[in-house]
């Protein structure tokens, strides 16, 4: 059996059982309730530590995910970097954190949402840069061209969410998908086979932080659980002594 991902963030490690396991694991929550943000710093915690990964961003071009990755990782606000008005600290801060990025093994493919050439493309990355992990934001807009689903966006999400589930397993590698929720049901949750993980994400009304609601699969048995994170840098961390105190 091959070890588990760490994700970078130890509270989600621990829930997950020591962190990520082949498989599909999809991250769900409502519009901008920080699923690529999560994706964004698990992957890149990965990447990080010298190991390889491959992301399909079909949701965002690679500049706007990369401005991310920067902002994420200098801890520069992404709105004075895209304004001009951040300072000459955090531009040089900015710079440095880019040039670390540019020399992590992080391959990325953009708007190619053809379900076939997605698998295709992970599947090349795994044998030939050994990548660990893989994401893809998201998987409603990961489809079989000629798929009869066409319009049916939860059809669709589940449709991408088995044939990944199935291509980690094979692979031996976690897949990060992102899918949002129905806005009028925002607990609704994508079905796929042999699920290992599906997280809902949505905002809290925490003075610094936000609630992660999980329903981990183990042994056949779903086990609900709550976390609270601070998000702020589209990054999810623990949180600390003071940030808990906030949230009382």
């Amino acid at each position: 059996m091959k070890p588990r991902i760490k994700t970078g963030i130890e509270s989600l490690d621990v829930a997950l059982g020591g962190g990520l396991e082949p498989g599909l694991h999809v991250v769900a929550g409502p519009c901008s309730s920080g699923k690529s943000s999560l994706e964004g710093t698990i992957m890149t915690a990965i990447s990080g530590r010298g190991v390889a990964t491959a992301r399909a961003c079909l949701n965002m071009t690679m500049s706007n995910v990369l401005n991310r990755d920067v902002s994420r990782h200098s801890d520069v606000a992404l709105s004075n970097l895209n304004t001009g008005k951040a300072t000459k600290d955090e531009l040089k801060k900015a710079y440095e954190a880019s040039k670390e990025i540019c020399n992590w093994p992080m391959f990325m493919m953009e708007k190619d949402w053809d379900q076939e050439v997605v698998c295709k493309w992970i599947r090349k990355r795994f044998f030939i840069e050994k990548i660990v992990a893989a994401s893809v934001d998201n998987l409603s807009n990961c489809i079989l061209m000629d798929d009869d689903l066409l319009g049916d966006h939860l059809a669709l999400a589940n449709n991408s969410a088995k044939q990944l589930h199935a291509l980690g397993v094979d692979l031996g590698i976690p897949i990060l998908g992102t899918e949002a929720d129905s806005p009028v049901d925002p607990k609704l949750k994508v079905e796929c086979a042999s699920t290992i993980m599906i997280g809902t994400i949505r905002p809290s009304r925490g003075v610094r932080g936000w609630k992660v609601y999980l329903d981990v699969l183990r042994g056949g048995e779903v086990i609900p659980l709550e976390l609270w994170f601070q998000a702020d840098r589209f990054m999810f961390r623990d949180l600390n002594e003071e940030d808990e105190v906030n949230l009382k």
